[in-house]
């Protein structure tokens, strides 16, 4: 805080008259004068800047644009070198400037942003074009007589991925499952535990399940982002969800692993399964199949022919066609 007040002095001591720092209202009166820095200081406590109600040429218009929409605050320095800040929409306007080179920077106050875009209009074509560079969040503007220049500084909110674990049964006692994630390092996951990833930069993200039990097969992979511009695009067979992560968004995606879906015991026609050693001859061997769940791929079970016990090969499909059918 005591910076902010030093800057405030400082201002104070400017010489308030055209050319020379801040330039004051009507008159370059000291009240006025003192009311332009009593404003630089209300900027540097991160209040909205002040807009005129007009630019006159050659002048300069700020403004700043953030993604979502926020009422978080930029610090801002440069053109005539006072401070202000601006929140979404909103802009700072300098008239009647002298033709000339001005720069403007966007401080870095905010690690949940990223600058994305600084776009500077140029009311005179044929003058000396502004450059921008958004790796230093600056933007040099060379404005020319009877030229107004409005450049834009576009700021992205950072988003964050999260990773849910599910099984099917739940609360199965199992090794953890594995994951990979784009930029970021490996992570295991049990059931009903998640994983999560902050301050990501939009784009895009594959989350790809790695290993676990080779009997708990991956059965869904759900995200919540279905809604948004760019939803994820999962693929089960490969285990991958495609993240599409937008500015300021949070999307959390569910790995399901289901257990094995096929169960195969095997029984005796008319004999007390609890002293039954073996069929005799004639008997008759009864397979009771169970399944899980419905299956999205056919199942193929076969009994393969045994001479000893005279059976012959058998087998059943069941899939999507048959699997309601089955008593």
């Amino acid at each position: 805080m005591r910076d902010v007040f030093s800057d405030f002095l400082a201002c104070l001591r400017l010489n308030p008259f055209p050319g020379h720092g801040l330039r004051a209202a009507a008159g370059h009166s000291r009240i006025a004068f003192f009311v332009a820095c009593g404003a630089m200081l209300l900027a540097l406590l991160w209040m909205p800047g002040v807009a005129q109600a007009q630019v006159t040429a050659p002048g300069i218009i700020i403004e700043l644009e953030t993604n979502p929409a926020s009422t978080t605050s930029f610090g801002f320095v440069g053109v005539v070198n006072t401070p202000f800040a601006l929140q979404h929409d909103q802009r700072r306007e300098f008239s009647d400037l002298t033709p000339g080179e001005y720069v403007v920077w966007q401080m870095e106050t905010n690690a949940d942003y990223d600058l994305i875009a600084i776009e500077c209009d140029e009311s005179v074509a044929e003058g000396t074009a502004s450059q921008v560079d958004v790796a230093s969040r600056m933007a040099t503007i060379n404005l020319d007589p009877d030229e107004i220049v409005r450049c834009r500084f576009v700021n992205n909110m950072r988003g964050q991925i999260v990773i849910a674990q599910a099984t099917n049964p739940a609360n199965a006692t199992l090794d953890p499952f594995t994951y990979s994630l784009t930029g970021s390092t490996d992570f295991e996951l049990s059931d009903g535990e998640t994983h999560t990833v902050t301050a990501l930069e939009s784009g895009e993200y594959v989350v790809t399940q790695t290993g676990g039990d080779e009997n708990w097969l991956l059965d869904s992979i759900t995200c919540d982002d279905g809604d948004s511009a760019q939803p994820s695009v999962v693929d089960r067979a490969t285990g991958r969800a495609a993240i599409k992560l937008e500015a300021g968004e949070t999307v959390t995606c569910t790995f399901e692993n289901e257990a094995p879906a096929l169960v195969i015991t095997e029984s005796f026609a008319g004999i007390d399964l609890a002293e039954a050693t073996g069929a005799s001859y004639g008997g008759v061997a009864c397979y009771w199949l169970t399944l899980g769940s419905r299956p999205d791929q056919p199942v193929t079970v076969s009994i393969d022919a045994d001479a000893q016990i005279q059976t012959n090969k058998q087998s059943v499909v069941l899939d999507a066609t048959n699997w309601d059918k089955l008593d």
